[in-house]
């Protein structure tokens, strides 16, 4: 379309105009007049002509505005999206290469030695696996310092109850050196607890997981069987916290799921019966290993019972020492004319 504004009103006395003229003449119009009302009619038309121009142009400028608004924002979402990708990646290799941006501390060297978990125990926290307490105890870590060699992320190939399967080196080390909570001393219980609760507040465990578990592992510190005169009572508070501790890890997420606290009684007095009756066992069974035990006999004399052909001013020992587990030796003499044996006298090693 062409801008109105530029067109100019034609000269309506010219002959070409001579039928439009004719329209008004008609009527009586003399020429004059109807020369004068088609410029008229022309200025209006022309006038509307504008008006729609201008619309037209301002409807067009519009559009080209939000088609460059669009174009912008779209810009701007573009680089906005690969800023965000490149701050998840950065934020995904620090995570990946923690030593590597960790802040520098401004403190000094402690003075006391060093301390920490294998890094294969902290995956596992942070993964949110099942870690025996065993893994946090100064025994546990200098173990897992002694075997570590650099190769923890090699695969190795296992035989488990599946079949054979491959698992880290790391894995493999912390099941041969893991010994179960329940099999702790008190001694080890304290060094660990502490230590595990501080590396799963560094792998981000929930701050209610973290609460329940300090709870848990105080009540158990403080409980009255913990200075028990019995070895068993305080015994029966280690097993309680080891094998409960891990049946609440293994139901994490299921509709078994419990609450470690508050102590459950019955349980305890259930660990602690079970000691008294492995003991009253133990006991039973080494009575009835004494009472079984052989008797070693060593025979001493020259002239040996006609049953016994052997040449005078011998000695001779029957060692049965290899049969028995509490070697014992009787001493005694046969005559070989008599064949009586004189009294003996018991000898343990």
């Amino acid at each position: 379309m062409a801008d109105p504004n530029l067109e100019v009103c034609p000269d309506y006395a010219l002959p070409e105009f001579e039928d439009e003229r004719l329209i008004f003449t008609l009527d009586g119009k003399a020429e004059e007049e109807a020369i004068a009302l088609l410029r008229n009619l022309w200025g209006l038309s022309n006038a509307r002509d504008i008006e729609a121009w201008e619309r037209q142009r301002a409807a067009d400028a519009e559009v080209k505005r939000q088609h460059i608004e669009l174009a912008r924002q779209q810009v701007e979402q573009q680089r906005a999206l690969r800023a965000q990708e490149e701050a998840d990646a950065k934020k995904e290799e620090q995570k990946k290469f923690k030593n590597k941006f960790t802040p520098l501390p401004n403190r000094p060297l402690p003075d006391i030695a060093l301390i920490l978990p294998s890094q294969h125990v902290l995956n596992k926290l942070c993964k949110g696996d099942y870690v025996a307490l065993f893994l946090f105890t100064n025994k546990g870590i200098r173990e897992a310092e002694e075997d570590g060699s650099g190769d923890e992320d090699l695969l190795t190939l296992v035989q488990t109850d599946k079949g054979p399967t491959f698992q880290t080196s790391a894995s493999v080390k912390a099941k041969k050196h893991r010994v179960k909570d329940e099999a702790l001393s008190w001694e080890e219980f304290s060094q660990a607890n502490y230590r595990m609760l501080n590396a799963m507040r560094q792998q981000e465990w929930p701050a209610d997981c973290l609460k329940m578990i300090h709870d848990f592992w105080i009540a158990i510190e403080t409980h009255s069987w913990r200075h028990d005169p019995s070895e068993h009572r305080q015994r029966a508070l280690l097993i309680y916290q080891g094998r409960i501790r891990k049946d609440w890890h293994k139901t994490l997420g299921m509709v078994d799921a419990f609450c470690l606290l508050p102590l459950h009684a019955g349980h305890l007095n259930d660990y602690h019966q079970e000691l008294l009756d492995n003991a009253y066992a133990s006991k039973i069974d080494a009575i009835c290993m004494v009472s079984t035990l052989p008797t070693i006999v060593l025979l001493t004399e020259t002239n040996f019972p006609t049953s016994f052909p052997l040449t005078s001013s011998l000695s001779y020992t029957l060692a049965l020492s290899s049969f028995m587990p509490i070697p014992m030796l009787y001493a005694g003499c046969f005559s070989h004319t008599e064949h009586h044996r004189d009294a003996g006298t018991y000898m343990w090693p």
